[in-house]
């Protein structure tokens, strides 16, 4: 999981504003203005996180620690806009960043499967942020505790990347 969007948080948080009386008006803004900050940044992060793939990883992780701690301070509007546009930075620098990660010096051939693996490995947390999130909102009777949760899993693999300074020169 290394996101806001899709892997859970923004299920909990759709159902958190209903409670609290917001439309899906406020979901539905919540998600373009993540997806229009993405977007900004993902045609040049990709080429940046060739040259310096620790730092846009550790910044996109970073960025989604400080969004996500937003949110369990205050869920809701107008501060989850400020959270939608951190996380949309946060996205479009990891998104690439973690592409160019997964397909590091992989042969033409390998491309694709590699891509695929990429692409499962995101499916996954959106199959299993969900359900673990799903069961602490059950257990717990809130939402406040997904919000809360939520940065706390990010946290072992920012400090990964601050430990090891460089992480394509292991992949050579």
């Amino acid at each position: 999981m290394y996101d806001t969007d899709a892997i859970g948080i923004l299920t909990f948080l759709s159902a958190f504003l209903k409670i609290e009386g917001y439309g899906d008006l406020a979901v539905g803004i919540f998600a373009s203005i993540q997806a229009v900050s993405s977007l900004l940044l993902r045609v040049v992060s990709g080429k940046y996180a060739e040259k310096h793939l620790n730092r846009m990883i550790f910044l996109g992780l970073t960025l989604s620690i400080v969004a996500l701690l937003t949110l369990s301070i205050d869920p809701l509007p107008p501060t989850i806009y400020m959270v939608a546009v951190i996380s949309g930075v946060s996205s479009g620098l990891l998104i690439p960043s973690l592409q160019v990660l997964a397909l590091y010096k992989s042969s033409e051939g390998n491309r694709g499967f590699l891509s695929g693996i990429y692409a499962t490995g995101y499916d996954a947390g959106n199959i299993i942020g969900p359900m673990l999130f799903g069961f602490l909102a059950e257990v717990y009777g809130d939402y406040y505790t997904v919000f809360k949760v939520a940065p706390v899993i990010l946290i072992p693999a920012t400090l990964l990347l601050a430990i090891i300074p460089n992480v394509s020169k292991y992949m050579r």
